[in-house]
């Protein structure tokens, strides 16, 4: 039959002779050094038990946000960035998606909901879908400087120089090709067709 201690919570296994030498340790070093000024290595030992129930009562520390996590936060606001400065050229004038949600006939309710719980999937669908629009209206050249001028996949925009190496094209070629792609895309039918995109995507999204 074992006892514990009710000073320092050490188990004590000999039933006739329940002396706690752990105690009669701590109390014999404290004498021994006390006298010149000295601590014990031992005095102020917290016994194991104490040490794992003082340990349960610390707070939960909450983890610092990963690198990868502020990666993805940035790109969604960049995301966000490169379709309003797509939408001021395409209109000549600063307009958002929500707009033409409006005039799509989506509630207020509806552009609500989007913006708070189905953003992130509505974005990536709708440059999925705007992306592929490009790719079968316009030339590849068009479609390759429209995609380096606004990042719309949240990827860094290219160094001068170094887009005009990976292309092997001027600056002056470059920038004829953004501006046929927005002349094009600026067209009535395929701004209509834009407008759709923009209204079917959220649609879909807020089914999911």
């Amino acid at each position: 039959m074992t006892t514990i201690c009710s000073r320092c919570g050490t188990t004590i296994h000999d039933k006739k002779n329940p002396t706690c030498y752990n105690c009669l340790r701590i109390e014999n070093e404290r004498k021994r050094f006390g006298q010149r000024g000295l601590s014990s290595p031992y005095v102020n030992k917290m016994p194991p038990s104490a040490a794992m129930s003082s340990s349960a009562l610390k707070p939960a520390v909450i983890p610092p946000k990963k690198p990868a996590e502020k990666v993805v936060i940035i790109s969604r606001r960049k995301q966000r960035i490169a379709l309003n400065e797509l939408l001021k050229d395409l209109y000549g004038s600063t307009r958002y998606l929500s707009d033409i949600l409006r005039e799509g006939q989506l509630s207020p309710s509806q552009i609500s909901k989007l913006k708070q719980t189905h953003l992130p999937q509505y974005l990536d669908k709708l440059i999925e879908e705007v992306l592929a629009f490009w790719k079968k209206k316009l030339r590849w050249q068009e479609v390759e400087m429209l995609r380096t001028k606004y990042a719309l996949d949240g990827k860094p925009v290219p160094q001068k120089e170094s887009l005009m190496k990976q292309f092997d094209l001027s600056w002056n070629q470059i920038d004829k090709f953004r501006e046929a792609g927005l002349r094009r895309l600026r067209s009535g039918s395929y701004i209509a067709f834009f407008e759709n995109i923009v209204v079917k995507v959220a649609r879909l999204t807020l089914t999911q």
